[in-house]
């Protein structure tokens, strides 16, 4: 059986062209990037103490030019094939590259993270947190205005994803990216917030997940919107 839930949290987006970003086929739709296939496992604890997909991201941001493409590959090799990122909707791309000079107002992004799992039946993800910290970072040295959100309360998530739609109306580039715990459920991906009561996904739990796919619609950015979801896919 599907459930739908309220869909406030869960992914990663990403917007890039004023840089030199480039979205095929239409500037400025919305892409998700997940960080593993579908059914599939992240891992909490891989190179650089973090998400490989994570560590796939920011050595990318390093680059004069970032693909997603390299993105999802980079991700294969550190997770040694464990992970295999998928785009959505499927055949978009996204390429953008170094600017000489960033406008802190045009690139806009917010990193949140759900770690802090001791108030359920589910195991804290400190890698996660460790992976806020690094990716707040790199994109701060990207030239990114960002915001980073820990284990927020549901009211503090919804300012936080309200703010960032306001300041990526007049942004180029808007980033989200979102991890915790997750799950697939009826080809719909949740990401799972700390105060997710159980480990089954059931009628009456699936409220309190957060659907992946609707942090598009906090991404107004005129160029590049790309979510970038760092949790698991594991069906429920």
């Amino acid at each position: 059986m599907a459930f739908r839930s309220l869909c406030l949290l869960g992914a990663v987006a990403f917007c890039f062209v004023g840089c030199g970003a480039t979205l095929e086929p239409s500037a400025g739709r919305p892409m998700v990037v997940y960080a593993s296939q579908s059914g599939g496992a992240t891992l909490d604890n891989g190179e650089g103490g973090g998400n490989p997909f994570a560590s796939a991201l920011v050595e990318l941001l390093e680059e004069p030019t970032v693909d997603i493409a390299d993105l999802v590959d980079l991700t294969k090799k550190k997770s040694r094939g464990f992970q295999i990122p998928e785009v959505a909707p499927a055949g978009l791309s996204a390429r953008f590259t170094r600017a000489e000079t960033l406008a802190g107002s045009e690139y806009q992004a917010l990193v949140l993270v759900y770690s802090d799992y001791d108030k359920t039946e589910w195991s804290s993800l400190p890698g996660a947190d460790r992976d806020r910290k690094r990716v707040a970072a790199a994109l701060r040295k990207k030239g990114f205005a960002v915001e980073e959100s820990s284990n927020p309360t549901r009211e503090a998530l919804r300012a936080s994803l309200e703010r960032l739609a306001e300041r990526s109306k007049a942004a180029k580039v808007a980033l989200l990216y979102v991890t915790g715990h997750g799950c697939e459920n009826n080809e719909q991906v949740y990401l799972l917030p700390n105060d997710f009561p159980s480990k089954e996904f059931t009628e009456e739990t699936a409220s309190y997940a957060l659907e992946v796919e609707s942090m598009q619609a906090y991404l107004l950015a005129s160029d590049v919107n790309l979510v970038l979801y760092g949790g698991c896919r594991t069906y429920k």
